[in-house]
């Protein structure tokens, strides 16, 4: 099966379909870096998240006071982790909402 030649473009139909190329490619590059400033952000939260967790479990095991080193110790590893997968799935919904946009 042949198909037939295509015609020539005209220069300006050729100049509009660079630019929209153009405008496509730099569409895209701003996308990416959308995507890799969440995802970092994200990973900075969840080291965040992790170091108040820790912070709270460290004064909990140098706490002489026992009922409240439970208490603290609990609260330490229930914001460390609550704290990680919260911020887990706001990233996860900003990046699938940033592709489809």
């Amino acid at each position: 099966m042949t198909t037939a030649p295509r015609p020539a473009r005209s220069a300006e139909s050729q100049a509009a379909l660079d630019a929209m190329g153009q405008r496509r490619y730099e569409q895209e590059v701003d996308a990416q870096r959308a995507r890799l400033r969440i995802t970092i952000r994200g990973a900075l939260e969840c080291v965040a998240w992790c170091a108040v967790g820790l912070a709270a479990i460290a004064w909990a095991l140098h706490s002489t006071d026992v009922p409240r080193a439970k208490i603290v110790f609990a609260a330490g590893v229930v914001v460390g982790d609550a704290g990680v997968l919260i911020t887990m799935l706001r990233v996860w919904l900003a990046l699938d909402g940033a592709d489809d946009a």
